[in-house]
């Protein structure tokens, strides 16, 4: 047991409650995965759970993976790979394939992945001719989250609200019986089925109970409702168990998370036993006070304070910017000191709340040589939309770009297949212009007479307007707006604001009005200029995508009303998981903290951040 000398006064408690349910709020930093390890470690050595009646609940393969490796270093190897460490899909899974059978459940399912699941989406769109109307991974992710929460169709017959929720429930039915009919299930039938079966099958549900000594779950703040009813089904009988969660780094809604489980927690297992893990192993004092101020002002959550051994650091900056170019600047001024005080490309992070923000950075970096990578999303450049646009563009600039015309000609879509493409081609190739090309075909196929229209009329004002006003004239004429209305509420606010960025980066070029420039631009811009062998480089993140990771120096960005918290959030429930947003963008950052915000963006005066109200009095403030 001598690896338990490894661990905090803090962590140690945690370790060695087995006695009582325990909820181990960890704070950032504070090392939940050893204590999640050496737990299961502690329960085995000291014989209070056999390896194989250990369940270990992850998010991912990878880290389940992870905590193996880990395990085998403190206790025989042998013993550790016994224990059942994996995904709670993963663990529906083997309920279903191990004990299915025997009370109906077919043992030759097949699973269908999220690709499957939008095929079959889009062949039900399709057969009801609905496939030109909606978008379908909105609808596909609209279901799963329905069936994350275990609402059936029935359930949510009587909670539709608009025109949205109708189309889902209409495609929610036919997807349910069209997995019927071919003996399939998707992810989150994994959990479901597997507790109808646990609940509608006492002998097996007992079984089951009694053969688990101890269950672990690990990012506990993440499970949603389908998965916390499974886990207490699993434990309601011995309540052996340990979570590890922390409620002010909650910030998944929008996918599904209920950070209420863990206040359920409280309610289902009245001798729950709570203990705080608050010491910080990553970032300095300076930091953490910043953190704190912050998240106290969270009214639904567990009091507590980090603090850390790391006292001498340095005070974050707050840096307010004129506008956006202007931010961009100061940061790329600011790496370049960083760089020679001898950090690391790698060591260094732009986070961000939307993706649109990435554009101005990108630009910043490229014209300043500094390599650069966009995490958990696409370069601004490559976005659909931005690329849909360009296309446009291309074909106005160059009439005979048959690349771009390809890409566009039937977006937004106007019924132009590929029969129909290769037919144009066929004239261009024959010596025709691609604009005769088009007139060819346009006399035989009424839907190129639209887009034909649409192309002469861009071609005859292109050279009469600025390019700001070609672009809006473009979204205009072709129906783009119309396209993206799909798409789900947050997808098409996304897809709107690269399409108003787009507009205000070419807001430089309209003074000249030279398009040929403006092309060139983008084209340098999209460019992959770095060393694509090059593995350091600057991170560009949004907020969402970078927890887990941890930065010596981070750039918080964009810190406006509006943006952060972005001003979907309207009701005090969205403020609060905006600010831990924002709280757990500060706790990526070991050494230095750097927080600004524009007093001017997208050509629109901002207000600062109410979050930079609530820790001001503890930041370096530069202009």
């Amino acid at each position: 047991m001598d690896f338990l000398k490894d661990l905090s006064e803090e962590q140690l408690s945690a370790v060695l409650e087995v006695d009582n349910p325990l909820l181990i709020l960890a704070g950032a930093g504070s090392g939940k995965t050893r204590v999640i390890t050496y737990k299961i470690a502690y329960l085995i050595s000291q014989k209070y759970a056999k390896p194989e009646n250990i369940v270990a609940l992850t998010f991912t393969n990878k880290a389940a993976g992870e905590m193996k490796n880990r395990i085998k270093k403190l206790i025989l190897p042998e013993d550790a790979e016994k224990v059942w460490a994996g995904t709670f899909h993963g663990f529906g899974l083997y309920l279903l394939k191990t004990y299915g059978k025997r009370f109906g459940f077919p043992s030759n399912f097949v699973i269908y992945d999220e690709d499957a699941q939008e095929e079959v989406i889009k062949e039900i769109l399709k057969d009801i001719a609905r496939d030109d109307d909606y978008n379908s991974k909105d609808i596909k992710d609209k279901i799963s989250r329905l069936k994350d929460k275990l609402i059936t169709p029935e359930d949510f017959q009587s909670m539709i609200s608009n025109n949205f929720d109708e189309i889902v429930l209409e495609i929610y039915r036919k997807y349910e019986n069209y997995l019927r009919k071919n003996n399939a299930v998707d992810f989150s039938d994994l959990l479901i089925y597997s507790i109808k079966l646990l609940q509608e099958n006492s002998a097996l549900k007992g079984y089951i109970q009694d053969k688990l000594e101890y269950v672990l779950v690990d990012e506990y703040q993440d499970t949603n409702r389908a998965q916390y009813e499974l886990f207490k089904i699993l434990v309601e009988e011995k309540k052996k168990f340990s979570v590890v969660g922390d409620d002010d780094q909650s910030i998944y809604s929008w996918r599904g998370a209920d950070y209420q489980n863990i206040f359920r927690l409280e309610k289902d297992f009245k001798n729950l036993k709570i203990i705080f893990l608050t010491k910080n192993f990553r970032s300095t004092q300076q930091i953490l006070d910043i953190a704190n101020a912050l998240i106290v002002n969270n009214d639904k959550r567990y009091p507590k304070k980090l603090w850390s051994d790391i006292k001498n650091g340095n005070h974050p900056i707050l840096f307010r910017a004129i506008n956006e170019e202007d931010e961009a600047n100061f940061v790329v001024r600011q790496i370049k000191i960083e760089l020679l005080k001898g950090k690391n490309l790698s060591e260094i992070a732009v986070l961000y709340r939307t993706n649109r923000q990435s554009r101005v950075f990108e630009e910043a970096f490229i014209r300043s040589n500094l390599p650069y990578k966009v995490i958990g999303g696409i370069s601004f450049f490559d976005r659909k939309e931005v690329k849909d646009l360009v296309a446009y563009l291309n074909i106005l600039y160059d009439p005979n770009d048959i690349i771009s015309l390809k890409r566009i000609i039937n977006v937004p879509k106007r019924g132009i297949g590929e029969v129909t493409y290769n037919l144009i081609k066929e004239y261009y190739n024959k010596g025709y212009s691609l604009l005769e090309a088009v007139k060819e075909v346009s006399k035989i196929k009424k839907e190129v007479k639209s887009f034909l229209d649409i192309w002469s009329y861009l071609l005859e004002i292109k050279d009469k307007i600025n390019i700001e006003k070609l672009i809006e004239t473009i979204i205009d004429k072709t129906g783009y707006m119309k396209e993206i209305e799909k798409y789900d509420r947050d997808t098409l606010e996304a897809k709107k604001e690269n399409l108003l960025e787009l507009i205000e980066f070419s807001r430089k070029f309209s003074e000249n009005n030279d398009l040929g420039e403006f092309l060139s631009h983008l084209t340098l811009s999209s460019s992959k200029i770095e060393d694509s062998l090059e593995s350091d480089k600057i991170s560009l993140i949004t907020l969402h995508s970078v927890k887990g990771l941890e930065f010596d120096v981070v750039f918080l960005v964009g810190l406006e009303e509006g943006i952060l918290p972005h001003y979907n959030a309207t009701t005090r429930e969205e403020i609060e998981e905006e600010r831990r947003l924002c709280y757990v963008g500060i706790t990526r950052a070991k050494e230095k903290l750097y927080m600004s915000y524009a007093s001017k963006r997208y050509n629109r005066y901002q207000e600062p951040s109410r979050f930079v109200e609530e820790i001001s009095h503890l930041l370096n403030v530069k202009k």
